[in-house]
């Protein structure tokens, strides 16, 4: 049973030569598994505004979901691939939303309906009765709001605070059992990875402050976790973030990538063998980074680039099994 993840993911129009030094084993065409293997959901502006797209693993056969001015972002699928829940409104800003969709893009609905900021990355249970975001809603400062983890159900009910800490607390990811969710806080000063039961209690911190860690992903077996480390630049920048992985008790840690650009994980397929990243390049002109899609082998360390495209942003998916 596979599980709603969502992920930062972004790369840019950067020179083969430049993956080339980062990976062993450079930039090679995406992996049969890989290319055969489910679809992947994500984010792009190539209408002209962020939509959530589907396509092959190849990067082939692109299809938009939503087509709204209202940006529409971090897409993650339920366990039965049969819904897609997102968020439509600008990530952190105010009225941003939670909504589900059918994976047709057919059947919209809004589960949310806040002045504070509910957007994000939402995560599925694996029996795909509840979801897991992030919201501002409680913020005790409305001139300095902070997040917090909910869960709701499904059917956007019942939704309600688990974490209930003054630290900002974001990016959950349910674990594939349904007993814990990651997430990253600042409860320790600098933002580091946590697991939590789902009711919020044993709380447990698997990453240092000095790696500035985020963007937590479940492996599909439920031993491991991989996450990006920004201990190079703080505060997070776009210029330089690592592939780690480590056990679920926090132990093991082992370093996947080692570049000079920005990586950030986005979802694992099924066999553990690769992952969908996220990169971020310094753009050519001032303002936003430009950004792409990649599959990286997570043994060899080689990249398969799956958009290549300098005016249009792509990021944040979502392997769909």
């Amino acid at each position: 049973m596979t599980k709603a993840r969502t992920v930062l993911v972004t790369a840019g129009m950067i020179v083969t030569s430049t993956l080339t030094a980062a990976f062993c084993g450079g930039v090679a065409a995406v992996p049969a598994y890989a290319a055969s293997s489910g679809s992947i959901l994500f984010t792009s502006n190539q209408g002209g505004h962020k939509d959530i797209w589907i396509m092959h693993p190849d990067g082939t056969g692109k299809h938009r979901l939503t087509d709204d001015e209202t940006a529409d972002d971090f897409a993650a699928a339920s366990p039965d691939g049969r819904r897609v829940v997102w968020t439509r409104g600008v990530f952190f800003g105010p009225e941003s939303e939670i909504w589900v969709m059918n994976i047709d893009g057919s059947g919209k609905r809004q589960l949310t309906f806040n002045d504070a900021s509910d957007g994000g990355v939402a995560t599925w249970s694996p029996d795909g009765t509840k979801i897991a975001f992030k919201s501002s809603r409680d913020s005790a400062n409305p001139d300095r709001p902070n997040n917090e983890i909910y869960i709701m159900n499904a059917d956007g009910t019942d939704q309600h605070n688990i974490t209930n800490h003054p630290a900002e607390e974001v990016l959950p990811d349910w674990s594939p059992d349904g007993k814990k969710i990651a997430f990253v806080s600042d409860r320790g000063g600098d933002f580091a990875i946590y697991t939590m039961a789902t009711d919020g209690r044993n709380v447990r911190k698997l990453t240092e402050d000095s790696m500035y860690a985020a963007n937590p992903r479940w492996s599909p077996d439920g031993k491991r976790i991989l996450f990006a480390d920004g201990s190079c630049h703080r505060p997070c920048k776009y210029d330089h973030n690592d592939l780690w992985v480590r056990n679920d008790d926090g132990k093991s840690p082992k370093q996947l990538t080692n570049s000079a650009v920005n990586e950030l994980p986005g979802d694992w397929s099924r066999d553990m063998k690769y992952a969908v990243v996220n990169y971020y390049f310094s753009s050519r002109t001032e303002g936003q980074p430009i950004s792409d899609l990649a599959i990286v082998d997570l043994t060899r360390g080689t990249v398969s680039k799956l958009t290549n495209t300098e005016e249009i942003r792509e990021e944040n998916p979502f392997w769909l099994h």
